[in-house]
């Protein structure tokens, strides 16, 4: 049995995904992010802020469009925004947020 201590990002996120091994596996880079973004969803975020649409993200990454879409989607709940350019916005009003 695995015992892991539960981070806050886990518990901001609890309501929202089920925690599972990819999840405990990244909740270090996740705790590192204020949002607490895994370490994929940072790099998404960056193709975004790039401007870059899903298929160029996923091509990018060689995923599927479908899994993209999830993270971009994640982002987009942890940003409490409804759309790419809100997260846009707010990583240029509050610098912190990008992880550069």
């Amino acid at each position: 049995m695995l015992n892991k201590t539960i981070t806050n990002c886990e518990i901001k996120n609890a309501d929202t995904r089920s925690i599972d091994m990819n999840d405990a596996m990244q909740s270090t880079d996740a705790e590192q992010h204020p949002l607490c973004l895994t370490r994929k969803e940072q790099q998404v975020l960056h193709q975004i802020l790039e401007g870059r649409s899903n298929a160029e993200i996923s091509a990018n990454f060689s995923r599927s469009i479908r899994t993209i879409e999830a993270h971009v989607s994640s982002i987009l709940s942890k940003f409490n925004a409804q759309n790419r350019l809100e997260v846009i916005i707010r990583t240029q009003n509050e610098p912190w947020l990008n992880p550069a």
